[in-house]
């Protein structure tokens, strides 16, 4: 087993890591859809649905990559937790405001969780890049 020192992580830390990871995706999600739905309808007015789309995903990466260098929380954290708040969220526009001919929402989510897990991803690499060459060439 001493191949396996990434393991030895508690699990408390990693259900803290989660739920920061469900936190920080809560609010950003939230910001860019509910108060932020005016200004995507002028970026629409710009550059069109697709443009809109491209902007939330790397507004969602940028988030993403700000979010793990600055906390350590990992990309399978941040993501997991990111898929138990939409889970939770899509549940609940069902009930609330469903059912839903349109899986947009679905969609808008997969497409944050992939914004999210691209920046994310990019932080722990720019983050361990110096880090793994000092590893590697000892």
């Amino acid at each position: 087993m001493p191949n396996q020192p990434h393991n030895k992580q508690q699990i408390p830390g990693r259900l803290t890591e989660i739920l920061g990871g469900a936190v920080f995706v809560f609010l950003v999600s939230y910001v860019l859809t509910v108060p932020g739905r005016a200004a995507w309808s002028t970026v629409d007015a710009w550059v069109g649905e697709l443009g809109v789309i491209l902007s939330l995903v790397l507004v969602c990466a940028v988030s993403g990559a700000l979010f793990s260098r600055l906390t350590g929380v990992r990309t399978d954290s941040l993501l997991t937790g990111g898929f138990l708040v939409y889970l939770a969220w899509w549940g609940y526009l069902e009930v609330d405001a469903g059912p839903f001919d349109s899986p947009v929402h679905i969609l808008l989510g997969v497409f944050f969780l992939i914004g999210f897990g691209l920046g994310a991803t990019g932080g722990e690499r720019l983050g361990s890049g110096s880090g793994r060459q000092s590893s590697s060439s000892g």
